[in-house]
Order: C-alpha cells, then sequence, then structure tokens
C-alpha cells in the first residue's frame, strides 16, 4: 500500500524497511499523476519487498528543498537505510523496474 506521509517521518520508515521508494510529488501535476498509476502497479507486484511512500511537494515545499527534492516528480530509493538512487524526471515503468530490481534482492 502506497502511504502519503510527512517529512519527519520518513527516517523512521527508511531506518525500520529493507527498501524504499520515495515518489515527491505535486498534486495535478501530469507527470506525477502518471507515476501514481505506475508505482500502484510496482506495489501490487512488489509489495511485499518495497515500501512506496508519497511526500507532497507542494505543502512540504521547505523540508522537499532542505532534503533536495527540488522539482516533482522526484523518485529516490533507499536501501538499508542510505540513498542510492535519485531521478529527478517521469520514468517509465520498465525504467523504474530496472532501477529497482537489483535492490529487490
Amino acid at each position: 500500500m502506497i502511504k502519503d506521509i510527512e517529512p519527519s517521518q520518513l527516517k523512521e520508515i527508511v531506518d525500520n524497511n529493507s527498501t524504499v521508494l520515495v515518489h515527491f510529488y505535486l498534486e495535478g501535476s501530469m507527470p506525477c499523476t502518471l507515476l501514481d498509476e505506475i508505482f500502484k502497479a510496482i506495489d501490487r507486484e512488489y509489495g511485499e519487498k518495497l515500501v512506496i511512500v508519497r511526500i507532497d511537494h507542494k505543502k512540504y515545499y521547505d523540508e522537499c528543498i532542505k532534503m533536495k527534492a527540488i522539482i516533482t516528480p522526484t523518485i529516490v530509493v533507499f536501501k538499508d537505510g542510505m540513498m542510492l538512487e535519485k531521478e529527478m524526471s517521469y520514468k517509465t515503468k520498465d525504467e523504474l523496474m530496472y532501477m529497482l530490481k537489483k535492490y529487490l534482492v
């Protein structure tokens, strides 16, 4: 299940889960809306191996900038507490799966 979180919750989620994908999104943005559908499909397939969370860029703008999520969409992958991937653009499902598969072992 994909959860909307506050930036203050991110550290706890990253520390308590092996693989975490974070989507910094902007409501009404077409690329972000398209990514939401892709993330739902990935969650259905890999939800037991991966936690997907979303952070509202507009609502938490200052915190997002501090986390260097300057534009939307920004996609960040954490593995075992470390940030390993960061993409600041729309990605297709195939591109996202290529990025994620190495962390879902």
